[in-house]
């Protein structure tokens, strides 16, 4: 037996397989402690509508989103989304959304998570305002219920969004009632057909001061695909950030090495590091089946841990969804069930 330092600074008793870094840091304002999966890349999906009714791609940033809508009346429709958040997790939502002239009203409900989070119902009025041809603001107000906590909250926003061809920002301010005060922003935009960026920030004012920062970076070619983000918050002095590559270098193999890392500012000791890498090989043109290492480690303790991964793979081109299991926890993935979405292709 051993001691290693968690981020908290205290010292943590640890064996093989059971580390500190193996339970998220506490969250910062508007921002999820969900670990992405190992050798994860990811790319923005525009809106689709199903039943043949088209679908455009566009870019929006490094996160997968994939949104579906069903019209169920001339101003009623039925939502749903997925989407991976590169170094959060998954998330997915559905409900039902009325126009009201200019106006819509939604009432939606958040699927529960791996990390707790999630599991609450939400319904909201939106006012979208035009400025400008690029411009726009929105009002909104709405109510929110946590079923796993039982609470409620009442509150409301007001946003600006600037648009234009390869480039979208905004910024934001949220209320609730408690009092709660966020500030939000941030701009994402493409550098070319094939390299995007993005950055990030919730700064929290209400109740106590507190914030998290973002940055994150994705390149996508025809057999490359490689993201990495960096993310600090205030709260907790935490400095973390992955970066991952997937590369096929022909349709029967694709080989993902990974790096990622964690500096805990108020406790330098406890400064953890991971390298992994992860194969797949496809037995038919639709199928794949692979696997991989990771090794964790933290230089100031001497303490490091080795985990496996399996995984089959769906292969629909340019979107490759794969379902595995992690055989212990490291940087990239806890122990247990993932799911990772690599996507292969430019960003427009």
């Amino acid at each position: 037996m051993g001691k290693s330092r968690g981020p908290s600074g205290r010292p943590t008793t640890w064996a093989p397989g059971r580390w500190p870094w193996s339970t998220p840091p506490p969250a910062a304002p508007g921002s999820s402690t969900r670990r992405s999966s190992p050798g994860a890349s990811a790319s923005a999906w525009g809106r689709a509508t199903p039943g043949g009714r088209g679908a455009s791609t566009s870019w929006a940033g490094p996160p997968t989103r994939r949104d579906l809508l069903w019209p169920l009346g001339e101003a009623l429709e039925a939502e749903g989304s997925l989407a991976y958040l590169w170094g959060e997790g998954l998330q997915g939502a559905f409900g039902l959304r009325q126009r009201l002239g200019s106006a819509n009203l939604a009432l939606s409900y958040q699927l529960p998570t791996a990390s707790g989070e999630g599991n609450r119902a939400r319904f909201g009025l939106e006012a979208p305002l035009p400025l400008t041809e690029n411009l726009s603001a929105n009002l909104g107000l709405y109510a929110l219920y946590a079923f796993s906590g039982g609470q409620g909250e009442l509150g409301g926003s007001l946003g600006l969004r600037y648009a234009r061809e390869g480039l979208v920002a905004t910024f934001g301010v949220e209320g609730a009632l408690g009092p709660k005060l966020t500030l939000r922003g941030g701009a994402a935009g493409s550098l070319d057909p094939e390299n995007t960026l993005g950055l990030d920030f919730a700064l929290s004012l209400l109740p106590e001061a507190k914030g998290r920062f973002s940055l994150a970076y994705a390149l996508r070619a025809s057999d490359l695909s490689l993201l990495t983000y960096h993310r600090y918050a205030t709260e907790t002095g935490l400095l973390e950030g992955q970066l991952a590559a997937a590369y096929a270098p022909f349709p029967a193999f694709s080989v993902r090495p990974a790096f990622g890392y964690r500096y805990p500012f108020p406790d330098p000791e406890g400064a953890t590091y991971a390298l992994g890498l992860y194969a797949t090989l496809f037995p038919t043109e639709l199928l794949g089946l692979g696997g991989g290492a990771s090794y964790t480690f933290q230089p100031a303790t001497g303490a490091s841990d080795l985990s496996f991964s399996v995984e089959g793979t769906l292969r629909l081109s340019p979107l490759w969804l794969s379902l595995g299991y992690q055989f212990g926890p490291s940087l990239f993935a806890p122990e247990g069930v993932y799911l990772r979405l690599d996507v292969f292709g430019g960003s427009r």
